[in-house]
């Protein structure tokens, strides 16, 4: 049965499809000469010489195709064989242990992911604790320059309060300096007077 194969060209670079690559009947080199092929100008197949070599390609990979055919059933006749031999010595077929080998690297692949996300937890937690303390040395700052604020505020109150006190000290000391003198007076006075009075 012939197929088509889809191919898209540009310069340089050829977009074809995966279908012949995926194929379990063709060997790698009928596959490399098929991607060859496809690779080609639209022109080349034009050409009649090419189109013999072509078929003779094509009659090589239905050749490797049968010959792959008859390999892999020669294949599976050994496997049962072999399976046939690992059951009579008390061993798992090896469909058996493939599958548990499967499943044994299912769980790797499981723990693999698990570990990848206990690492990203604890970076992230590691992170989380480098905010949190880069957050508290913000706050600190913040506190340390409002607490100097505060303090320069009541050094000056405080320096309001000396000057006022150091003002009514100074008035208090005029206010009893002046009353010294008008005691005095008042003595000198009275006394002037005592003596006029008796004289």
């Amino acid at each position: 049965m012939a197929q088509i194969f889809r191919v898209e060209r540009t310069k340089n670079f050829t977009v074809m499809s995966n279908h012949h690559f995926k194929n379990k009947n063709l060997t790698l080199n009928a596959k490399g000469l098929l991607s060859l092929m496809l690779s080609l100008p639209e022109l080349f197949f034009e050409n009649h010489e090419m189109q013999d070599e072509i078929r003779k390609l094509n009659d090589e990979i239905h050749r490797l195709t049968t010959e792959l055919s008859e390999t892999q059933k020669l294949n599976q006749l050994l496997q049962k064989n072999n399976d046939d031999l690992r059951n009579r010595n008390g061993l798992k077929s090896r469909s058996e242990q493939e599958l548990l080998e499967e499943e044994i690297k299912d769980v790797r692949d499981q723990n693999s992911k698990l570990q990848i996300q206990v690492n990203k937890s604890s970076v992230q937690a590691v992170d989380e604790a480098y905010r949190k303390q880069k957050e508290a040395e913000k706050q600190l700052r913040s506190l340390k320059h409002q607490a100097e604020q505060n303090r320069k505020i009541a050094e000056k109150e405080v320096q309001k309060l000396k000057k006022r006190i150091r003002l009514q000290s100074e008035k208090i000391n005029e206010i009893k300096f002046f009353c010294g003198i008008g005691y005095i007076v008042a003595l000198v006075l009275s006394a002037c007077l005592i003596k006029m009075c008796f004289l």
